[in-house]
């Protein structure tokens, strides 16, 4: 759970960090002044967004993959106390059966 809990932190800081940079992109398309600049912003706009997305795709990718371990450990924990659940009832079943023979001897003396 913690583990989740910090990739949920990192996830908000990302947003964060995404929002302010598009804002700062923003605010600098606004300021252009002459149409030779622009490509070079547009430039760096598009390389910006690129490793904005390359970064929450790595992100989604670490988080998936998280989840998918967590998940795998707790099937394999369930696994095992079903197992030792069908263990259990297996001693019960033979203590039960073991009980009604000694009643079943008893009771014919």
């Amino acid at each position: 759970f913690r583990q989740l809990e910090e990739l949920e932190e990192e996830h908000k800081n990302k947003i964060v960090s995404l929002k302010d940079s598009y804002e700062n992109i923003i605010h600098s398309l606004k300021n252009i002044d002459n149409n030779a600049d622009l490509p070079k912003a547009l430039d760096t706009l598009i390389s910006q967004v690129v490793g904005n997305t390359e970064g929450l795709g790595t992100l989604y990718n670490k988080v998936e993959s998280d989840v998918s371990i967590q998940t795998n450990v707790r099937e394999a924990l369930l696994r095992s106390k079903e197992n030792q659940l069908d263990e259990l009832r297996g001693k019960l079943n033979d203590v039960i059966a073991e009980s009604a023979q000694q009643i079943d001897q008893l009771t014919s003396e």
